[in-house]
């Protein structure tokens, strides 16, 4: 069993060094620090050797490994110093045709304009490293990127998500997933395996969205459904629906059950308009295959396509969507532990 050294959290910022083991749900390393000082590190990240980082936790004792620093949430460090920039150009696996000496070369051409000479006018590097515009392109990609994603990663971190979560949502919509979450973070629910409504509330309750969101009292509507499922029933009364969407959506409004109401009308309503166009097309195609089958040369066919018409209404709107959750419902419940807080 693992001990805190120390409660207080902490942040230090260095390169990493060495990785012992690493997977999108947990890693360990070392990390060598502005200072030259030597740390181990443990937890919810994902980094590689000479990625420069700042690391956020809290110091504790291992009983295996000694005093190591046990990571909650870090971001790439781009306010790097004249060495640390020339190391991170020289040594990341993903850039090309930049060795020690021209990385040297970079630093003390451009030093702390570098962020914006590599944004605004790439091609001056280029010229002074003598790179290739596909070499300097590349350079120019891995640094944004790192920049946008560092913007997404310290705004996820601020609603408490793990780095395995912060890192599921980024692979979904990538750096977009700002907006999508200000635009409505119930998307999340039916977008994302392991993302449950309850996982999602949370999120959605510290950014301000209101518990009368229309958004919300559809995703929980449907999340009740789905326990619903769980516990083996095959389906739900419409009033007790209503009543359970109720106690779990505690809304702070005198009519949360008409609302809770209308949106459950409007989402059978929207099924049924799905619904409504594939049995329309399916109807016509029976309808005119049958009228064929009265031709005795053309029958057998006409049959056939008959068949093929029913079965593969049936595949649509039976089969298909019960191995969909067997295969994806499934799943989300298995994951959903992994994205607990």
């Amino acid at each position: 069993m693992m001990t805190a050294a120390s409660e207080s959290r902490q942040t230090i910022r260095g390169r990493v060094d060495a990785v012992f083991y690493a997977s999108p749900k947990f890693s360990a390393g070392r990390l060598r620090t502005e200072s030259g000082d030597s740390v181990s590190f443990a937890g919810a990240l994902m980094v590689q050797e000479h990625d420069p980082v700042v690391l956020h936790g809290i110091w504790e004792r291992h009983p295996k490994f000694g005093r190591q620093f046990k990571v909650t949430h870090f971001a790439f460090d781009q306010r790097l110093g004249p060495e640390g920039l020339a190391h991170y150009l020289a040594n990341h696996p993903d850039i090309k045709g930049i060795g020690p000496v021209k990385a040297r070369r970079i630093v003390e051409a451009f030093g702390d304009e570098f962020d914006r000479v590599i944004d605004e006018e790439p091609e001056r590097i280029a010229a002074v490293a003598k790179l290739s515009a596909e070499a300097v392109e590349v350079l120019r990609r891995e640094w944004l990127k790192k920049r946008a994603l560092n913007t997404s990663l310290t705004w996820l971190a601020s609603f408490e998500l793990t780095h395995h979560q912060m890192m599921a949502l980024i692979e979904k919509f990538g750096n977009s997933i700002v907006a999508v979450l200000k635009t409505d973070p119930y998307v999340l629910v039916r977008e994302v395996p392991g993302f449950g409504f309850k996982r999602v509330d949370v999120v959605a309750r510290k950014m301000g969205t209101p518990k009368e969101h229309p958004s919300r009292i559809r995703a929980g509507i449907v999340h009740c459904v789905a326990e619903r499922l769980d516990q083996g029933d095959c389906w739900v009364d419409y009033e007790d629906l209503i009543a359970l969407a109720n106690e779990l959506l505690v809304m702070d409004v005198a009519d949360s059950r008409d609302r809770i109401e209308q949106e459950l009308d409007a989402l059978i309503e929207s099924g049924a308009v799905r619904l409504r166009p594939i049995l329309l097309t399916a109807g016509a195609a029976l309808l005119g295959n049958w009228i064929i089958t009265l031709d005795p040369i053309f029958s057998g066919l006409a049959w056939a396509i008959i068949f093929g018409v029913f079965a593969s209404t049936a595949f649509t709107l039976l089969v298909i969507p019960v191995v969909y959750w067997l295969v994806y419902g499934r799943k989300a419940e298995t994951t959903q532990g992994d994205f607990k807080s």
